[in-house]
């Protein structure tokens, strides 16, 4: 057999599959919805029993009746692509088929804020008087980090705009920390990265207090992962009173 890529009018068919999800919801939501770029892909059109569902990025999500043969068509296929990053509860059925497959697990932490709202006022006042907050618009978009991966993630700078919301810290006009909220069914993965040359100032933190205030605003649920190894990236999650909540693996492959 041969897994089916779905048109984005079919998307809606495979949601019921992944009503136990709890792990990087912004980013599978995202592509369910069409809100970011990707595909998915089926066992069978009509009344599919499982489903593979791939964002442009490489993260990919795995639910339904997997069976060996369905396992095998899926790492196949996976291996085709040039990266791969296959979110693994530890406990999944499938972890490890696809480590001895070759798949390299790397460990993630998940983590959730208890609270609904944030204190921006009293983050903003420890800015250093030569930075200033800015939403992200087109202009000082090209300038990040992350643009290419953001573009790469959504499918396009409009789509981006579009669904989700992007903050940076700006001195002299220049993008020096950035930090996004990917959303997708009222939900938020928060992001954050501050150029070399400027960290130690807390301007990430205060980047992510801004997101985190915006999420607040409209209703969104913030989530955060890393790497389990990424101290910094946790050191700055608890400090804005984010709580780890779930544990897992990326299993990730790159082509040769």
């Amino acid at each position: 057999m041969t897994l089916t890529p779905l048109n984005t009018s079919e998307y809606a068919t495979v949601k019921l599959l992944f009503r136990g999800a709890t792990i990087n919801l912004p980013t599978l939501h995202s592509v369910l919805e069409g809100t970011s770029a990707g595909k998915i892909f089926v066992d069978q059109r009509q009344a599919p029993s499982m489903a593979l569902v791939c964002n442009n990025a490489g993260y990919t999500f795995l639910a339904g009746d997997l069976n060996q043969n369905i396992l095998a068509e899926s790492v196949k296929l996976l291996k085709s692509f040039p990266r791969v990053t296959l979110v693994c509860p530890l406990k999944s059925s499938y972890r490890s088929f696809f480590i001895g497959e070759g798949f390299q697990p790397v460990e993630r932490l998940q983590l959730t804020r208890p609270s609904h709202s944030i204190d921006m006022k009293s983050w903003i006042k420890k800015l250093p008087p030569q930075y200033k907050i800015s939403s992200l618009d087109k202009e000082l978009f090209p300038q990040c980090l992350w643009s290419e991966f953001i573009q790469k993630y959504c499918g396009t700078v409009d789509r981006f705009f579009a669904h989700s919301k992007g903050f940076c810290i700006l001195e002299k006009g220049k993008v020096v920390s950035e930090s996004y909220l990917l959303e997708a069914q009222g939900l938020g993965e928060v992001a954050v990265i501050t150029d070399e040359n400027h960290r130690g100032q807390n301007l990430g933190t205060i980047a992510c207090v801004v997101a985190l205030d915006s999420c607040y605003q409209r209703g969104i649920e913030p989530y955060w992962s890393c790497d389990a190894d990424n101290l910094a990236s946790v050191a700055i999650a608890k400090k804005l009173g984010f709580e780890e909540n779930a544990t897992y693996d990326f299993l990730k492959h790159s082509a040769p």
